[in-house]
C-alpha cells in the first residue's frame, strides 16, 4: 500500500483512490448480463416442457386402452342375425282395383297441341271380348300388350260396341334432369279409353296391360 493510500485511510478517504471499476462496476455488470439470460433461459424451458406436454395429450396413445389377452363372455349366448335367403325373394301379384266412376261428363277428348313434332303419331286399337290384342307406335318404339278380358261384353254393350285405347304421345325423350342425377325420359304418352261415338269411357280396363320401349326402332 504506497503512502497516499496510508494518508487517504487515515483520513478516511480510501474511495478517492480505489479504482471505479474495482469498487463499482464488476457486481453491477454481472447482474445486468446475467438476469436476462436467466429469465430467457427459464422460459424457454417452460414452453419445452408446454409443447412437450400438449403432444403427449393430444396422441392416441395416451387415450388407449390396454386390450386384454382374453375376452370372457358372462350369461348365455346371444342368437345370431341369420338372414333368410328366401325373404322378399317372391314377387307379389296384385290385381289392379277399379276406381269408382267419376261424377264429371263424359266427352270427346281434347287435342293437346304442340309446337314440337311429336316422334309419334297418334293411334288406337279396338279390343275384343276374350281376346287379347296388340299395339305398335308409328316410329316402332313404344308396344302395348293388352290381354284377354281387359273388358266385358256387358262393358262392350255399353260403350256402342266399340272399345279403342287411344294412345298419343304427348312429350318427346329428354336427357338427363332433377340436376344431372342420371335419370332421364323416353317420352310422355296419354291412353284414354274412347266408345263408339269417340267420347271418353268412365271406367277403365279390367286388366293391367304391358308397355314396352325399344331403344331401336323395329
Amino acid at each position: 500500500m504506497s503512502k497516499q493510500q496510508d494518508a487517504a485511510r487515515g483520513q478516511g478517504n480510501i474511495n478517492e483512490f480505489a479504482p471505479p471499476d474495482v469498487r463499482k462496476y464488476p457486481h453491477s455488470l454481472f447482474r445486468r448480463f446475467t438476469r436476462p439470460f436467466l429469465w430467457l433461459t427459464g422460459v424457454g424451458l417452460v414452453l419445452i416442457f408446454l409443447n412437450v406436454l400438449s403432444g403427449i395429450m393430444s396422441s392416441p396413445l395416451a387415450y388407449a386402452l390396454p386390450v386384454p389377452a382374453a375376452i370372457t363372455l358372462k350369461g348365455a349366448p346371444s342368437t345370431p342375425n341369420k338372414t333368410s335367403a328366401t325373404t322378399g325373394s317372391k314377387s307379389l301379384t296384385r290385381s289392379p282395383q277399379l276406381a269408382k266412376p267419376g261424377s264429371a261428363r263424359s266427352g270427346t277428348p281434347q287435342i293437346i297441341k304442340h309446337n314440337t313434332r311429336m316422334p309419334m303419331q297418334a293411334g288406337s286399337i279396338d279390343l275384343l271380348v276374350g281376346k287379347a290384342v296388340s299395339f305398335t307406335g308409328s316410329d316402332k318404339r313404344l308396344e302395348l300388350d293388352i290381354p284377354a278380358g281387359a273388358i266385358t261384353a256387358q262393358d262392350l254393350k255399353a260403350a256402342g260396341g266399340k272399345i279403342s285405347p287411344k294412345i298419343t304421345q304427348v312429350a318427346p325423350g329428354s336427357g338427363s334432369n332433377a340436376g344431372g342425377s342420371g335419370e332421364f325420359s323416353l317420352g310422355t304418352y296419354l291412353l284414354q279409353l274412347v266408345d263408339a261415338h269417340g267420347k271418353l269411357l268412365t271406367h277403365g280396363l279390367r286388366k293391367a296391360f304391358t308397355a314396352r320401349y325399344h331403344l331401336q326402332k323395329g
